[in-house]
């Protein structure tokens, strides 16, 4: 899928290494509007084609990729990060917007399941929304949807390249930082 976005609205983004490989976060001028994580090992070059094939009028980096590329990089090394960045929900129901924000103050190191979430964004059934929801975030990491659980304290699925493994991982390594966790 090819985003090409001519409203006036310009495209940016930056790269980010870590041990895992290299991630990539896009941005247009009302705040971050894609992850991607480093979990498919794409190596730089590889990853700016991905980017350049997805976003054809992207540019580089602003002061909002510049500053979530750091801040992932800082994460992906350990380091309790917080993450106040500007998102662009445009386009996102008020159900997802309320889920993503409620995910997104999940603390580093816990965990919080499906229907708790649902709870919270007002709408008590719909666990699987919530899960649906995670199961296309556009921000992995800043929206934490590796720390949503099932109520049995199972992990559940996991959209990113190594499904269950990495989200365990992730969760190892934010109760246990240490940079070596995730090899």
């Amino acid at each position: 899928m090819k985003f090409n976005l001519n409203s006036g609205n310009e495209i940016y983004y930056s790269l980010y290494e870590t041990s895992l490989g290299f991630g990539a976060v896009v941005a247009n001028n009302q705040g971050l509007i894609r992850v991607l994580t480093p979990f498919s090992h794409l190596i730089n070059p590889e990853m700016k084609l991905k980017i350049a094939d997805t976003y054809p009028t992207a540019h580089s980096a602003n002061a909002t990729t510049e500053s979530a590329a750091i801040l992932l990089s800082r994460y992906f090394k350990g380091e309790e990060v917080q993450f106040e960045l500007s998102l662009d929900f445009a386009g996102l129901t008020s159900f997802r917007k309320a889920v993503y924000e409620i995910v997104r103050q999940i603390p580093f190191g816990q965990t919080k399941c499906y229907s708790r979430i649902a709870v919270e964004a007002g709408r008590p059934h719909a666990a699987r929304g919530v899960g649906m929801a995670m199961s296309v975030n556009p921000f992995p990491i800043i929206i934490p949807c590796h720390r949503v659980i099932a109520k049995s304290g199972e992990l559940g699925g996991f959209s990113a390249p190594g499904g269950v493994w990495t989200k365990q991982r992730l969760l190892l390594m934010e109760r246990n930082p240490a940079p070596t966790v995730l090899r």
